[in-house]
This record gives C-alpha cells, structure tokens and sequence, in this order.
C-alpha cells in the first residue's frame, strides 16, 4: 500500500462556540488529485490552513510526508499555495515580485512555463493595483507553480479566469499529477471537479462524510457525474441528521 504523503490525524479546530473541524482523519497520497468539497462553512478552507500552518488547530496533527508540520520552514519546502484571493501588494508589479521570489529560493530555478503560456509578460511591468481580478489570478497561479514542490494547494484556482486560462491551469494540474505530485483543491464548478479529481473528500460541519475515490461515489449512487452523486450524498445526510 502506498505511503500517505500528507496525514491528517485527530484534527480539531474550534471557533468560540462552533467547531470548524471535528475530529478530522484523512490522507493525501502522491500521483492523485484530491477535491475538498462541501458547502459554505463546512471546514474546507480550515483544513487546507491547518496543512499550511497558517491555522493551528486546537489539538491533532498533520504530518508532511513523514515529518510533523509544527516543523514550520520543513512546511513551507514541500508546499506551494495558490489562494482563491489574490493579495498582491499594490505597488509591486511581476518582475519585482519574481526577483524577490527568486532570491528567497537560491537553490531552485524558477519554472516561468505556466507564466508565458498565460501571457503574464504582457502586464509583467504594470503596478498590481491596476490589473484586473483575472491578471491577478494568473500572477498567483504562476506564483504557485513558480518552484518544484511535491505538493500543491489550489483553492478554486479557476475562479475569476477566461476559458483559455482555464485550460491552461487544467493541463498544469493534470501535468503535475503525472508526474507525481499531489495536487489538493477545492471547486465550486463540479464539472472541474470531474474532469481533475482522482479522490474526494466531502465535508460538512465540520465532519468527513464521504472519503474516496470520484468513481466510487458516482457508483454508490448510480450517477453518471459528480454533481448528481452529491445531491444524493448531502440528501442522504440530511435525512439522517433529521
């Protein structure tokens, strides 16, 4: 059986009086894509802080490829991030930003393949705060895959992108898995979900309520796309919280 490249064992994080994630248990494996849905305030993007550190959770942990992740600098070689916001500070513009990248990674070559295929050279010199939602999101998505990391955490990497650019990071992705990497994100377009994720995991206050493979799901349910086989699944979990 394969090793987990990513463990995620007891995690729990509380919010005053709410619980963001409830006793969380689950695995990341390398070569895969792994969808974290769920609806809004389901824990998704407390989880995916929690693996970067940039939530602590109240008790649990995550290990990173063998390694606990309290160890904060091992966390940050093995993990690339590309947020659903893009938080570019407004006086920087690209070239600015990838020599500062650069030299705060002296030992890898920065990989500018994603940025010309999405034509960031175009607006390469213009100041962040005068570029669209959709030029950020490609600056970000470029950020993301700008150096090797055996993990990437996309949160709805598409958001905000034409058709073209969305093609664009889709191939990235399935480029990435193929070559080994592990590849978790979160979606709202479910028909991305269908195209990209080998596994899921369904979240909902707080719970895992569904762990597996995309397959396994639209075969629970008769369901011959992601979409479907969810309605049935939160339908299901609706009816036994009642």
């Amino acid at each position: 059986m394969a090793t987990p490249i990513i463990e995620v064992v007891n995690l729990v994080k509380k919010y005053r009086n709410s619980i963001a994630l409830d006793n969380i248990n689950t695995q990341f494996y390398s070569g895969c894509t792994t969808a974290i849905l769920g609806p809004n305030a389901s824990g998704k993007s407390t989880l995916l802080k929690c693996i970067l550190r940039l939530v602590l959770p109240d008790s649990g942990k995550v290990i990173i490829q063998g390694k606990d992740w309290h160890i904060n600098t091992y966390t940050q070689e093995c993990v690339a991030y590309m947020p659903q916001i893009p938080a570019l500070p407004d006086n920087q513009n690209w070239l600015s930003l990838l020599s500062l990248l650069c030299a705060l990674n002296p030992n890898h070559s920065a990989n500018l393949d994603l940025a010309n295929e999405l034509g960031v050279d175009k607006f390469a010199s213009k100041p962040f705060s005068t570029l669209s939602g959709g030029s950020k999101q490609k600056i970000v998505a470029s950020v993301a895959f700008l150096f090797p990391r055996p993990i990437y955490i996309l949160d709805e990497p598409t958001v905000g992108l034409d058709p073209v650019a969305t093609i664009i990071i889709k191939k990235k992705i399935k480029s990435m898995v193929a070559s080994g990497h592990s590849v978790l994100l979160t979606s709202h377009v479910l028909s991305e979900v269908d195209e990209l994720a080998d596994n899921l995991i369904y979240l909902l206050e707080g719970q895992i309520k569904y762990s597996g493979t995309s397959l396994e799901l639209k075969k629970r349910y008769q369901a011959n796309n992601i979409e479907l086989a969810l309605a049935h699944l939160l339908g299901e979990c609706q009816n036994i919280a009642g």
